[in-house]
């Protein structure tokens, strides 16, 4: 497993702790050795992460991806691999998450922005992302909204 049951308590007393107004963001992360460490949890546990937290990060297997848990397919929270920047899985481009909060719209912009072009602007044709309403929605981006306000 990719974590100790201590600590996976720990996230769940943490998660109850905060007291999430409208426009907060909870971002989980966590090392996976599996890929994604939200399906190595109870299901209590699972959708208390899903029903708190806005991002879901894992790494550790350099592939970059999303993981929808059942039920979960446009709300909840976003569950993403990371990849990696330098050593990502065979056939995948290196690259990162680059997040973008508007604060005016309670949204995020979240996309895997490709280190292996000339230029790394976010977007189509660069790369796939999603847009995830803080507290709510998860839509994916085709194409990327074009933007009047700038990110926080």
């Amino acid at each position: 497993m990719s974590f100790n049951e201590s600590t996976r308590q720990y996230l769940v007393d943490t998660l109850d702790s905060i007291n999430k107004g409208p426009r907060d963001i909870i971002i989980a992360c966590a090392h996976s050795r599996s890929g994604y460490w939200i399906h190595e949890l109870n299901p209590a546990r699972q959708q208390k992460v899903l029903e708190r937290c806005d991002l879901v990060l894992s790494a550790t297997t350099h592939h970059y991806g999303r993981y929808v848990v059942p039920g979960y397919e446009t709300h909840g929270a976003l569950c993403l691999n990371t990849g990696s920047v330098n050593y990502p899985t065979a056939g995948l481009p290196g690259g990162y998450i680059q997040v973008h909060v508007y604060g005016t719209t309670g949204q995020m912009v979240v996309q895997y922005i490709n280190v292996e072009r000339e230029q790394r602007l976010p977007g189509p044709p660069e790369t796939e992302g999603y847009l995830k309403q803080i507290g709510g929605a998860i839509s994916e981006l085709s194409p990327a909204p074009t933007r009047t306000t700038a990110p926080l």
